[in-house]
């Protein structure tokens, strides 16, 4: 993407967008919102795909740490941003799946 590839920009902006989109209509049933959550593979690694999410967020007065977004890498957790309007946070919380398969499979033996 970063070579100008017109796809990769195209799939960039509709992944971003999308994921923007959809947190915003959980708006409406849940009436509140206390934070935004990035994790797994993309969320928890890819500064540039939250910077994004959280700029098309900006109408819920989110706005970038930028700090934060750099440092909530590589299995770090953290907060990368805070709305202005809401009481909430976003903020990257990485996952270990590896281990809950492991607890569970202890618990099964």
């Amino acid at each position: 993407m970063e070579e100008g590839h017109e796809g990769a920009k195209l799939a960039f902006e509709v992944f971003t967008y999308r994921v923007a989109k959809y947190i915003g209509s959980y708006m409406i049933p849940l009436s509140s919102l206390d934070a935004v959550i990035f994790t797994g593979g993309i969320g928890e690694n890819s500064l540039d795909i939250r910077r994004e999410i959280l700029s098309n967020l900006k109408l819920l007065g989110f706005v970038e740490d930028a700090k934060g977004n750099e440092d909530a890498r590589f299995g770090n957790a953290g907060i990368i941003g805070k709305s202005e309007l809401l009481d909430a946070v976003a903020m990257v919380i990485p996952t270990n799946e590896e281990f809950v398969i492991a607890q569970q499979s202890v618990e099964l033996l």
